[in-house]
């Protein structure tokens, strides 16, 4: 006797409980690929319709597996009827004759749904690259976060459904990315077939190399340098521990800031690592604290290089990334007002304004070092020329190992 969903396959005396569990079993698997029947002709007229691609792999998914089980119960009927006849108890050989070639039949059901279903995936590609023109040219491939997923092995219903949906949203975010680029002098379809090679490069999602650019392009990067530039993006995010959108988001900051170009982005990404290494800190975190002091810095010419120096010497000595950020802008608002403290002193002593200093090519730590020596080197005294006290436990830990300290990190820059 063979059980599928409640139905009862058994051969015996009674033929009509034989014919009816065969014939409900039937229609089970009938209905199905009539369906599937259906879905196929509509396919024909409208090969981009994405709810009948899904259809389509559901129905053949649940085809097979209720046709494993048929299969299943069938040859279990046929192995109860093999243990009754050789009891010596009667069995019904017409019943049985059928059985058999039910069986029979059922297994090529199964082998050709199973090519179906493999055949389905192996073009599955073009059907979804069909759902949107703007993923024409996958290959047959759509390339995920690390690894390439091939939608060619849709073994399961999930594998199309999930493949079907990257493509829809990276055709959203080729569009997206359409609304703000300079089409004239990069066409789409250039800036769709460059960020779906950066994915393959990278390991890097399609749609997310596409959100990155309408990020970097609405950031005032140029549309001819932008693949480029999330190309670069990447790889601080990998190094960096962060999202590839917020390496995007530190690097336009402080271009945009700085008044720099896209192709010093390899130049910034690699100070922000060294600051990384030389501090107790990361890319991540500094991303999430350089965005308010870049501003302060950038109007009184502290450059990059003596920020992340100073992000390195403050957090190696125990800082943490956010606090530092609070230090160095407490710093820097009182460093840059005239009328302050720290600002009369420098005044003084060089006849120039903290911005005149550092645009002359001093460093921060040199500054301070000026500050340092008018008190001569009295480390109370020195905090209590700040008005904050932030600002003088900030300047009190990163001349703690000496202004040479501070110009050697600069140096690593």
């Amino acid at each position: 006797m063979g059980n599928i969903k409640g139905i009862t396959i058994e051969i015996g005396s009674d033929t009509k409980k034989f014919k009816s569990g065969l014939a409900e079993l039937n229609k089970s698997s009938k209905d199905l690929q009539n369906e599937l029947k259906y879905v196929n002709q509509a396919l024909k007229h409208d090969p981009k319709n994405t709810e009948l691609l899904r259809q389509k792999q559901e129905l053949l998914t649940k085809s097979v597996s209720e046709t494993k089980s048929k299969l299943e119960a069938l040859k279990a009927a046929k192995e109860k009827a093999d243990k009754d006849m050789a009891s010596g108890t009667e069995v019904n050989q017409e019943e049985y004759r059928r059985l058999v070639r039910e069986i029979s039949t059922t297994k090529n059901s199964l082998k050709n749904l199973t090519k179906e279903m493999k055949n389905f995936g192996s073009v599955s590609a073009q059907q979804i690259a069909a759902a949107g023109e703007d993923v024409q040219e996958f290959g047959g491939k759509i390339e995920t976060v690390g690894k390439k997923v091939s939608v060619a092995s849709a073994t399961s219903a999930a594998a199309l459904g999930a493949s079907v949906k990257l493509a829809s949203d990276y055709t959203d975010a080729v569009a997206k990315v359409g609304t703000v680029a300079d089409l004239q002098s990069v066409s789409l379809e250039k800036l769709r077939d460059d960020m779906l090679q950066l994915s393959t490069e990278t390991g890097r999602g399609a749609g997310e190399i596409a959100d990155a650019t309408y990020q970097a392009i609405s950031a005032s990067v140029d549309t001819a340098d932008a693949v480029s530039f999330v190309g670069t993006s990447v790889g601080l995010a990998k190094a960096g521990f962060l999202e590839t959108a917020d390496a995007v988001d530190v690097l336009t900051t402080i271009i945009n800031a700085y008044g720099l170009e896209a192709s010093d982005a390899g130049r910034l990404s690699d100070i922000l690592i060294q600051t990384q290494n030389d501090g107790k800190t990361t890319v991540n975190e500094l991303s999430q604290s350089m965005g308010q002091v870049i501003p302060l810095a950038s109007a009184y010419g502290v450059n990059i290089e003596n920020l992340a120096a100073s992000y390195a010497q403050l957090t190696k000595n125990g800082v943490a990334t956010a606090q530092a950020g609070t230090y160095l802008k407490s710093m820097l608002n009182e460093l840059g007002d005239s009328g302050s403290d720290v600002g009369e002193i420098l005044k003084s002593k060089t006849g120039k304004s903290f911005g005149q200093l550092m645009n002359d090519g001093m460093s921060l730590g040199d500054v301070l070092g000026i500050l340092n020596d008018s008190v001569n080197g009295d480390s109370e005294a020195l905090a209590g020329l700040w008005s904050s006290s932030e600002a003088g436990t900030g300047a009190l830990s990163i001349l703690s190992s000496g202004v040479g300290a501070f110009n050697d990190e600069l140096g690593n820059m």
